[in-house]
């Protein structure tokens, strides 16, 4: 028994020793194989410098690249509006009349806030509803129209992206609008 053992511990041994060896050999053979990378060229010097520049030339003004406006992520003014859901999908005198409710209520918020003089880079709108699949989305859609009627009516989202989310409420009554202004 003793033999059987010292056995299997010496083959054990003499494996791992094999494929150390066999390891050694692979990297050499990949060392070998792989060419070498000829040096780089170097351009000599110019034996003399230029004598003058041509003057007929007008040099050069330096044009400073303008920067691309940035986003305010610090203070982003929430502004909740009660607004009847339905109504304003619904077109016809009852979506005018939710449109017009919807664009002036905003307007006086904004006044109020003191953000009328700023420009707007980004609005997330979210309309309520009690869950996001409720009546073919119907939180969803009423931020998209909100976005509508944001947009091209009041000055301050000319240039805005907008993006329509769902938020809770227990029913389609309100859309919450998220700001976010450039930086002055």
């Amino acid at each position: 028994m003793r033999r059987l053992r010292a056995g299997r511990a010496g083959a054990t041994h003499l494996a791992g020793w094999v494929f150390a060896d066999l390891t050694v050999v692979v990297l050499l053979v990949v060392l070998v194989m792989t060419p070498a990378r000829p040096a780089p060229k170097v351009d000599p010097p110019p034996s003399s410098p230029p004598t003058s520049l041509p003057t007929s030339r007008p040099a050069p003004t330096q044009v400073e690249p303008s920067q691309p406006p940035v986003l305010e992520l610090e203070e982003v003014p929430k502004i909740v509006i009660q607004v009847d859901g339905e109504a304003l999908l619904s077109g016809g005198a009852r979506g005018r009349t939710a449109a017009d409710g919807l664009r002036d209520d905003l307007k006086q918020r904004i006044a109020e806030a003191g953000l009328s003089g700023r420009q707007a880079g980004l609005l997330l709108t979210f309309g309520a509803a009690p869950t996001p699949e409720f009546r073919g989305n119907i939180g969803k859609r009423i931020a998209q129209r909100a976005n509508a009627v944001i947009i091209g009516e009041v000055p301050l989202f000319d240039d805005a992206r907008r993006r329509a989310y769902w938020t809770y409420g227990a029913s389609p009554s309100f859309v919450e609008i998220e700001i976010f202004f450039f930086q002055k």
